[in-house]
């Protein structure tokens, strides 16, 4: 029900099993404050589906910060935990809302993450979209996805580029 193709530059993530399919950096670095520019186009996807990134997580991705980017131009921020009972819990830091930055299916997007201490900014297309402070996790992988919904035949998302730096020293706003 999972794809990876590595061709012509681009890595190509499906999942048609509804379920996640996830791609960590090929990096032994442990990543605290950083900058990440992920290009990426969805070209099969429905409103349930998403592409996107596990930022600051453990080893097993139990616990992390979750950036999803949904078939129907929307995004969320989450942080994701296993409770004392081994159940997945999620608290959405931003719940499901519209970005106008995004453009549609077949159509290129640049998703920029900045993390600095406990803050997330969240850049679309290189427009400013939320920052979100949460202190609870502070360093370990990122990692990519896709995610199959329950609605769809299947999500594909093509990533042409992904690239890691130091946070910048001053992190932008919305002004």
């Amino acid at each position: 029900g999972y794809t990876r193709t590595l061709d012509e530059g681009a890595l190509t993530l499906s999942a048609i099993n509804h379920k996640i399919l996830v791609e960590s950096l090929p990096s032994n670095n442990s990543f605290d404050d950083f900058s990440l520019t992920m290009s990426f186009m969805l070209t099969q996807s429905d409103a349930n589906d998403s592409v996107g990134l596990y930022i600051r997580g453990d080893s097993n991705l139990d616990h992390d910060y979750r950036i999803d980017i949904y078939g129907n131009s929307t995004y969320s921020i989450s942080k994701e935990a296993i409770d004392s009972y081994g159940d997945l819990t999620t608290t959405y830091l931003t719940s499901s809302t519209r970005a106008p930055q995004l453009r549609h299916l077949d159509h290129g997007n640049r998703l920029t993450v900045l993390m600095k201490g406990p803050t997330l900014v969240l850049m679309i297309n290189d427009s400013f979209v939320q920052s979100v402070t949460d202190p609870d996790y502070t360093h370990v992988q990122i990692a990519l996805f896709v995610e199959n919904g329950p609605t769809s035949n299947g999500v594909e998302a093509v990533i042409t580029s992904i690239a890691v730096y130091p946070a910048p020293d001053e992190l932008p706003t919305s002004t």
